[in-house]
């Protein structure tokens, strides 16, 4: 449900975060939890949260008017217990992986407009998004293929697999045990253009 394709381009966002970032694409990675979870263990600059398994109706709720035809019938979902990272990748952290592999991003990106709907927009990236960004911000600007190439990147860098998490996982992460239209509950659907995970 909160997940969404444009084109190929999937929106992924993270526990904890509303993100803001003008329809740009981020990167929230999982992996399987800790075995032996004595420490947390650490990927890059980041650390992960073990989410515990549970269920939870995953889709559209009855009273969302505002629902894709994808997000319903609501159904139940058994999550089981997993590992997300708390923080989105940062543009630092993209840069590093650029410079190390030579991957090419594009120049090309998908983005929301006030007043316009998601479309490409040629010559915006991850370097030049359309707005100033530190590398401590999220990285945007990328897409699932980019995602993918980052985590099998950091997956042979740190000798661990890692992966994206799934629609369900991210939802029920997200959601924090919510049953509301929206996980953040009291905050106006229409936020002056900003929307957190779809």
């Amino acid at each position: 449900m909160l997940r969404r394709h444009v084109g190929r381009i999937a929106t992924i966002a993270t526990l904890y975060v509303l993100v803001c970032t003008a329809g740009q694409t981020n990167i929230t990675i999982a992996r399987e939890p800790n075995v032996d979870s004595a420490a947390p263990h650490v990927f890059v600059d980041g650390a992960f949260q073990t989410i515990q398994g549970g269920e939870y109706e995953m889709g559209a709720v009855p009273n969302d008017t505002d629902h894709l035809g994808n997000e319903v019938p609501r159904h139940r979902v058994t999550i089981t217990r997993f590992a997300l990272a708390r923080n989105l990748v940062t543009r630092g952290q993209f840069a590093r992986f650029v410079a190390q592999t030579g991957y090419d991003a594009g120049n090309a990106c998908h983005g929301w407009v006030p007043g316009d709907d998601i479309h490409e927009h040629r010559g915006l990236n991850w370097k030049h998004p359309g707005f100033h960004q530190s590398n401590n911000d999220p990285v945007v600007c990328v897409n699932w293929d980019d995602a993918q190439a980052y985590i099998a990147w950091l997956s042979r860098i740190q000798g661990r697999p890692y992966r994206l998490p799934t629609e369900a996982e991210w939802e029920y992460a997200a959601r924090g045990g919510t049953t509301s239209i929206r996980f953040w509950v009291r905050i106006p659907a229409k936020m002056t253009g900003c929307y957190a995970g779809t």
